[in-house]
């Protein structure tokens, strides 16, 4: 299974959720509740482009690259697993 980790991202560098979402909403490239919902793990699509967007974001403010990847982590657990 697939979780959103952009909680995780803006605390590693020292930044709210709020600041990012209000940070995309003054450069008017994201809506700020698009941020939160992406935050609280509460979506089930992503699109790339708005992850995209929210490490552009994070690389603005704190001026260190970001990877999509790193917005997104893959839980393996045993309801994950296929068998042959």
């Amino acid at each position: 299974m697939a979780r959103v980790t952009v909680r995780e991202a803006c605390e590693a560098r020292g930044l709210s959720v709020y600041q990012v979402a209000m940070s995309g909403y003054a450069q008017g490239t994201l809506d700020p509740g698009t941020v939160y919902r992406l935050a609280r793990g509460d979506t089930s699509r992503i699109d790339l482009g708005t992850l995209a967007t929210v490490a552009g974001i994070l690389h603005t403010l704190t001026g260190q690259p970001v990877g999509v990847g790193e917005l997104l982590a893959l839980e393996v657990g045993e309801e994950n697993m296929r068998t042959p």
